[in-house]
């Protein structure tokens, strides 16, 4: 395919993709590029063997991604190239009539959503503990989005039921399990929010929030530091459950705060990851790492 197609540039998404096809680009004389998706520690195995073809260029899609690359590639230039994410083609206020109805949620209620993998870094935990913070104060639910892919995330699932119980919000929070109409569910909340516990690569999530006006509340760490500013969401430091209570409670309390932070979402949301904004750039650094191999 490499010769047939006269390809340029091979870019290989993480580890395991390099170590099959960065060989085989190296015997034929094409560029490789290698797509950091995640923070790499390079203690793992594959990590190991990936580093002993070296690339011609790193693509990280955030900052604190390209540093990590030197753990694996040192002396390879990273540059941040953020993920694509398209804004939602549909009308928001339709879309959040007709979802709010469908799942009961009554009239200026205040819906807190969070929607992402359920593990334990992405503090689902967390947010259960500030729920129980508010649970004397009226006007508030939340949903917690995401599936049971393994069996160590349904144990999860049934501790994050529990703690529930035991803060006295559940029946404030809905965990609504794999769902296939996330972007409409962001739409009919109010606010977004992971207090991830530990650095998130990127957010992808955060970015499709910022797209559905939802103010984004996450904690001052990973890729939520280079999404989220004080124009479009807050940020608490880690494991503060009490700052994130507050914070929360603040959001539930004004919603002109809320409608001010939301309506910079989709513009902050464009400007990093729009399609017009990102190919572009893409390209640009593609045709630099061939020009500079060559």
């Amino acid at each position: 395919i490499l010769v047939d197609r006269r390809v340029d540039v091979l870019v290989n998404h993480a580890c395991w993709p390099h170590l099959l096809g960065g060989p085989v680009a190296r015997r034929l004389g094409v560029s490789t590029a290698f797509w950091a998706h995640d923070i790499l520690g390079g203690d793992h195995w594959v990590e190991r063997s990936a580093a002993r073809v070296r690339p011609d260029l790193a693509v990280a899609n955030s900052r604190v991604t390209a540093a990590s690359v030197p753990k694996v590639f040192p002396g390879v230039p990273a540059v941040v190239v953020r993920n694509v994410v398209p804004a939602p083609a549909f009308d928001r206020p339709e879309v959040r009539a007709a979802v709010r109805s469908g799942l009961g949620v009554p009239d200026g209620e205040v819906v807190i959503v969070t929607a992402c993998r359920l593990e334990r870094w992405k503090g689902p935990a967390l947010l259960i503990d500030a729920f129980g913070r508010l649970r004397d104060r009226p006007g508030w639910s939340a949903w917690v989005v995401g599936g049971i892919q393994r069996p160590h995330e349904q144990e999860y699932l049934d501790e994050l039921t529990a703690s529930a119980r035991a803060a006295g919000v559940a029946d404030r929070v809905r965990f609504l399990g794999q769902r296939d109409d996330v972007p409409r569910l962001l739409a009919a909340a109010d606010v977004h929010c992971q207090p991830n516990t530990s650095p998130e690569p990127f957010g992808i999530a955060f970015v499709e929030a910022l797209y559905a006006g939802l103010p984004v509340v996450s904690t001052r760490m990973g890729g939520a530091e280079e999404i989220v500013t004080d124009d479009c969401g807050r940020l608490v430091e880690p494991g503060d459950v009490g700052a994130l209570a507050g914070t929360l409670d603040a959001l539930i309390g004004d919603a002109n705060l809320r409608a001010r932070l939301g309506a910079a979402g989709p513009a902050r949301a464009e400007a990093l990851c729009g399609p017009a904004v990102v190919f572009p750039e893409l390209e640009r650094v593609l045709r630099d790492a061939v020009a500079t191999a060559v």
